[in-house]
């Protein structure tokens, strides 16, 4: 069973190799990775899978090495000039102003400090301007005059203090993105009357969160996941798409006008690390689908886990990055297993027993199999978000379970009646309804969100885990889960 696993999940295999060889290339600290591919490959007993997984760390070692050369950590401060490309664009706001916000990266940079002169290459930053401002068109690369300041261990803000002259042969869809996104936030602003449905909704709708309370009621519940766009917004637009498009077309037809609506949404939305994921993988789920291809999920998760860290290496620094890939894995290896030993509580039953019942018995199963299935998600999920949470901020809600269970299903709910009002309001203003509808609906969400119960809203805390710890435990639950798996695949396959 062991040495199947590499011929099952090869792209997953793979993708942790050159993430191995990334995050070396980042900070030694992660070095102790590297003997953990020879663990993979005892488990396998292939020599040829120790140097494709070998092959596959180096690569993503020299590729990092290549593509990002860091300013010195001994200083803070760079005066000098540099290629900014823009990847998103957006009005922002602290307790104190609101500015613009260009978000990109600083491809090159000259710059020198009393005692060194400084080159660094593909730096991620911020560049922020006063809305009193002019802001310069977000649709190409600029050179830009300023001071490069560091702001954490590997990001940096810069502060432009000359002309922005374009750079030629570049294009950043920033600028449009932007537009299209201040179009939907001015229709919801016509059509939701409640404030504060109009924040959630308009979070949904564009993946940016502009009010800070909502984002901060929905952090201290552990529901902070539920704005920003992943592959649960994904799952719900492409199951609303089917079902629109599927009413007039073929279901091989519907797959192919599928893909390109999809890759449109992700353009729309940003290269968020989550959207990313979640885009690679619908898409890679859409082809299999439209070319008759039998696909994993782990190793669709490998091929976007390759994908993203080919495109940036730098991306595994963001927070969004480690917990979508975390939280996806955790679901593809444990979702099963969980539901298997949920069962002996809430045990499925055939098709043929379940037709021979009254209404209201078939009904109440429905119910059971609805709550099975959320059980085993949610733990599944909680398995790996619990440690995560705790090395990450030191605290977890207890109420995050509880919330978890029902109201993703509702944010569910609000965003397909968005998606529906925005599809046919432009056809009739009788559509709008649709967002008045919402707007009570999300209200009375909001509400429940506010407003917890402060009898159960406590915290487990724990003392931040050295980082060799954290990575010992996840791998131990990732063999176990794949194990798991493993094992449930070969059962299904004798029976």
């Amino acid at each position: 069973m062991l040495s199947d696993l590499w011929r099952r999940y090869p792209a997953l295999f793979v993708g942790i190799s050159l993430l191995s060889g990334v995050a070396l290339a980042l900070d030694r600290k992660w070095a102790f990775c590297i003997p953990l591919l020879s663990l993979f490959s005892a488990f396998f007993s292939y020599r040829k899978v120790l140097c494709m997984l070998l092959v596959a760390a180096l690569t993503g070692y020299a590729m990092t090495k290549l593509r990002y050369i860091p300013p010195d950590e001994s200083e803070n401060d760079w005066k000098g000039e540099g290629v900014f490309a823009i990847s998103s664009f957006q009005k922002s706001a602290s307790p104190f102003q609101e500015f613009w916000r260009y978000g990109g990266i600083l491809q090159t940079f000259e710059g020198k400090t009393p005692s060194q002169r400084v080159f660094c290459k593909n730096i991620p930053c911020s560049l922020f301007l006063s809305l009193k401002m002019s802001p310069p068109p977000a649709h190409c690369a600029y050179a830009v005059e300023g001071t490069l300041q560091r702001k954490g261990r590997s990001f940096f803000s810069f502060k432009a203090q000359g002309n922005w002259r374009p750079e030629k042969g570049t294009f950043s869809l920033a600028k449009a993105r932007f537009e299209a996104k201040e179009k939907i936030r001015r229709v919801l602003r016509e059509c939701i009357p409640h404030p504060k449905s109009y924040a959630f909704l308009s979070a949904l709708a564009t993946g940016e969160i502009e009010d800070r309370a909502l984002s901060f009621e929905f952090g201290r519940l552990g529901l902070v996941h539920l704005l920003a766009i992943s592959g649960f917004h994904f799952g719900w637009i492409a199951a609303l798409l089917t079902l629109l498009i599927g009413a007039l077309f073929p279901p091989r037809m519907t797959t192919f006008l599928l893909l390109p609506l999809i890759t449109l949404y992700f353009f729309f939305i940003g290269e968020a690390p989550s959207c990313q994921r979640a885009w690679i993988a619908i898409s890679c789920f859409l082809t299999g689908r439209l070319f008759v291809w039998r696909a994993s999920g782990l190793n669709i998760l490998g091929v976007g886990l390759i994908i993203a860290l080919l495109l940036d290496p730098l991306v595994i620094l963001k927070l969004g990055f480690q917990l979508s890939f975390l939280l996806t894995l955790a679901i593809l290896l444990f979702t099963s297993p969980c539901e298997a030993l949920i069962s002996s509580l809430l045990p499925p039953r055939k098709l043929s027993a379940l037709q021979g019942m009254k209404r209201i018995h078939q009904a109440g199963y429905l119910m059971s199999a609805t709550l099975r299935k959320t059980l085993a998600l949610n733990t599944s999920v909680h398995l790996f978000a619990i440690p995560a949470t705790l090395s990450i901020f030191g605290k977890f809600p207890f109420l995050s379970l509880l919330y978890n269970l029902f109201i993703p299903s509702w944010v569910g709910i609000s965003l397909v009646l968005l998606i529906l009002g925005l599809l046919l309001t432009p056809i009739s203003p009788l559509f709008s309804l649709f967002h008045l509808a919402n707007s009570s609906f999300t209200a009375a969400l909001l509400r429940l969100i506010s407003h917890p119960p402060l009898s159960l809203h406590f915290f487990l805390k724990a003392p931040q885990l050295p980082l060799w710890a954290v990575i010992f435990f996840f791998t131990l639950l990732f063999w176990t889960g794949l194990l798991a798996t493993a094992r449930s695949k070969l059962t299904e396959s004798l029976f």
